[in-house]
């Protein structure tokens, strides 16, 4: 069997509709045709899926390439056990695929120091003029002239500014932009002779890309248990269903994340919301989610210690009318 994506234009990871039929199961006619009646119901669906071609036998023969998203809007009436494997091995391809075009870009990029101002991320004035050698005074007359905001730190605050970075400067102000002013500044300064968006716009975006948690491995694993629980309304039959809260029970608990409630007997147990079981299972997924978009390790831990946090604000907002 060949690979199940692959790139297009070196940065878009697509799967074609002929991969797709093959390893479901489908008739490859049946799933152009499920692709139609889902471009024909919703417009906007036509960025998720490009028309292609293929030569069979001296025939040219019609077939649709889709990325991500067209892939979960296509598989998402596929079901059974088997559907179900396919569906995370595929969820498992498209990271790895993605994760080998941002590590291949990555070496065509100028390191540069990351700054940050109360944990939100920010460009000096000082270091965009180096990236792009335009002088700073320039960028600042061009930015109040076009309204555009920036903030200024002078005093006590940039003295904060430089120990949460950790440097030592004589400097007494600094002007910090955000993503939009930086974009706004090199597109204003671009020429078709001197596109600096072309040239810098990709080193902008990781500059301004907070960086993936590096120390939690189970980063992949709680993100497809999170989108299978969410998902799993769509799931009409009651057996198929059952099968899938098996899958994330089993794969929950081997992470040592859950403990079944007094209540739990079987699986299907999770999926009534208004259950000891069902609600403590939904939970732990939710703050594992929350814990993952923080940035912070999802253990056992941190999950009761946010937890407690949770039930601790809730318990003030009732006291407090």
């Amino acid at each position: 069997m060949k690979e199940l994506v692959t790139v297009q234009n070196r940065k878009t990871v697509v799967t074609s509709s002929r991969t797709v039929a093959e390893v479901f199961g489908k008739l490859h006619k049946n799933v152009l045709a499920a692709i139609d009646d889902i471009l024909l119901a919703e417009n906007s669906a036509n960025k998720f899926f490009y028309k292609s071609s293929y030569t069979y036998r001296g025939r040219t023969l019609p077939e649709y390439l889709m990325n991500r998203d067209g892939f979960s809007l296509l598989v998402m009436g596929f079901t059974g056990k088997k559907a179900l494997e396919w569906k995370i091995k595929y969820i498992e391809a498209f990271n790895a695929m993605e994760r080998k075009i941002r590590e291949a870009a990555a070496p065509q990029l100028s390191p540069m120091k990351r700054y940050t101002w109360r944990g939100v991320i920010i460009m000096p004035l000082t270091e965009l003029e180096k990236l792009c050698g335009i002088c700073r005074a320039n960028i600042l007359c061009l930015l109040k002239y076009d309204k555009v905001p920036y903030l200024l730190l002078h005093h006590g605050d940039m003295r904060a500014f430089k120990e949460e970075n950790g440097f030592m400067s004589c400097a007494s102000r600094a002007c910090l932009l955000d993503k939009a002013a930086v974009l706004h500044v090199l597109k204003k300064y671009s020429t078709p002779h001197r596109d600096l968006l072309a040239r810098f716009g990709q080193q902008i975006e990781a500059y301004f890309t907070p960086d993936r948690p590096a120390q939690d491995p189970i980063f992949s694993e709680i993100m497809q248990l999170y989108m299978l629980r969410s998902t799993i309304g769509y799931v009409e039959n009651w057996k198929k269903k059952s099968i899938v809260a098996e899958y994330i029970v089993d794969h929950l608990m081997a992470l040592d994340l859950w403990t079944p409630t007094p209540d739990y007997k079987k699986p299907e147990d999770i999926l009534n919301i208004n259950s000891a079981a069902g609600w403590s299972l939904c939970g732990t997924l939710s703050n594992a989610h929350t814990l993952l978009r923080k940035g912070i390790p999802v253990t056992r831990e941190n999950l009761d210690r946010f937890q407690r946090e949770v039930n601790e604000d809730v318990g003030y907002l009732a006291s407090n009318g």
